[in-house]
């Protein structure tokens, strides 16, 4: 092709047809600048359906960690209620000094597990991903955007909250550790614990200490949930962004 415009352009020049020759080259300026533009429109629309494309694969992420986290904190939640209800009825159980077989049961629970408090990223892992890599304009709704970036604000804060329930409830292990003997029973780990409860029934202060860690458990499963509800109603936005955009 480039062979027969040059022959067509030599043929001009000889023949001393000047006006025709710079219409010609006006011709192939003109063909050269549509080759030109359309190239690039063809890259546009590559660079486009693979945007697209890759929206859809970090929505669909999105949802998926979502799922994951909200699971995890629903088992969280299930483990951190049945502490706060045992902690909670230690706290009558030592201050009413009602010992039996029963109340032994509860107490043991409570003081094994009341400094169990988990603490975890609350984050969305693809969201975090793409805000890494610069790519949260792949997320073309921007009021979503803004609920995803004001729930990482959120996240952020509840987990400096987890830490410092988590500080609170380490706060008294000297006073923990002047009643209460931990021992571990066999090579699975099985823990014992070992108590005397008419002592600790007799200090008002590890009492009060205990009723303290329980506000704090009561505080961990509030947020808890604030976190879950939260996650949900970003799960019901993203699905929604998915559906109107799946590919064609």
């Amino acid at each position: 092709m480039l062979h027969f415009f040059r022959t067509i352009r030599k043929k001009l020049i000889e023949q001393d047809k000047v006006r025709n020759y710079i219409w010609y080259a006006l011709g192939e300026i003109f063909l050269v600048m549509i080759g030109i533009l359309l190239a690039l429109q063809v890259n546009n629309w590559n660079s486009e359906r693979l945007d697209r494309k890759t929206s859809i694969e970090y929505h669909k992420r999105m949802v998926y960690d979502i799922d994951v986290l909200v699971k995890r904190l629903e088992d969280e939640s299930v483990r951190a209620s049945a502490i706060n209800k045992n902690l909670s009825q230690t706290v009558l159980i030592l201050e009413k000094g009602e010992f039996n077989d029963s109340t032994a049961a509860i107490v043991d629970f409570a003081l094994t597990r009341y400094f169990q408090i988990t603490a975890f990223s609350f984050q969305i892992a693809s969201y975090e991903e793409m805000k890494a890599t610069g790519q949260l304009a792949l997320i073309d709704n921007l009021e979503l955007r803004q609920k995803l970036y004001s729930y990482a604000i959120y996240a952020s804060t509840i987990s400096s909250i987890v830490d410092q329930f988590t500080r609170n409830v380490n706060s008294g292990d000297d006073l923990f550790n002047k009643y209460i003997r931990l021992k571990i029973e066999n090579q699975e780990q099985n823990s014992i614990i070992e108590y005397d409860l008419e002592a600790i029934s007799g200090d008002p202060v590890f009492i009060n200490t205990l009723s303290k860690l329980s506000y704090n458990w009561d505080s961990y499963l509030y947020f808890t949930g604030t976190i879950i509800t939260q996650l949900q109603k970003l799960r019901e936005d993203i699905q929604q962004e998915l559906s109107l955009n799946q590919p064609d």
